[in-house]
């Protein structure tokens, strides 16, 4: 029960947060420059290509891609850090 209630909470704030907030962390990979979505970081080996395809996008005009390119499999990833404020409640 306790699980079902901290879920329901996380999604609650999650909910709360501002449609321009979330627009501002550029999870569409809209705002680009030099190749790179604004706000995006990358981290892990470099047997992988990253690029950004304007050909395979779900929604808006651009999307991100991580393909392997040879050698032996390693840890890649696009990241993107984004600062939360949330109120901490007491759960009984």
């Amino acid at each position: 029960m306790k699980k079902l209630l901290i879920i329901l909470v996380i999604a609650l704030l999650a909910s709360c947060a501002t449609k321009e907030t979330i627009s501002n962390l550029n999870l569409d990979f809209e705002y680009v420059e030099k190749e790179m979505p604004t706000g995006w970081n990358i981290s892990g080996g470099s047997n992988y290509i990253l690029a950004i395809d304007s050909t395979h996008v779900k929604r808006g005009k651009y999307s991100a891609s991580l393909e392997f390119k040879e050698g032996n499999p390693d840890f890649k990833a696009w990241d993107l850090p984004f600062q939360a404020t949330i109120q901490a409640i007491k759960l009984h």
